[in-house]
């Protein structure tokens, strides 16, 4: 879910527009948790994003942080091997980029 704060003229939906952005962000933290936990797996996540509307704005890089091991810079060279724009985002994906990024965390966490 895109929340662009900077375009409502109403106090009250704009209200409405920050508690939307403190929830995605509060799910995403969770998210990142249960990842980090082996309770959910990352294949999970990127087959079924549209049970997880809320990390489909996710960017990659971002993604591959979360797991053991895989460190800013490492997530950097895996980003550059895999020819992925750093921008690219979770949703972007198509089918064999997903199956890539995951051979990729799989060979890189601990």
């Amino acid at each position: 879910m895109r929340v662009n704060i900077q375009n409502y003229t109403t106090e009250e939906s704009r209200s409405k527009a920050v508690e939307a952005a403190r929830n995605v962000r509060r799910q995403r933290v969770q998210m990142y948790e249960e990842l980090k936990n082996g309770n959910v797996t990352a294949e999970h996540i990127l087959f079924n994003l549209d049970d997880y509307e809320f990390m489909k704005r996710v960017r990659v890089r971002r993604f591959l942080t979360v797991f053991k091991g895989i460190s800013n810079s490492k997530a950097d060279e895996i980003m550059e091997k895999l020819g992925y724009s750093k921008t690219k985002r979770l949703q972007g994906l198509g089918h064999i980029q997903k199956t890539n990024l995951l051979l990729a965390i799989e060979r890189n966490r601990w």
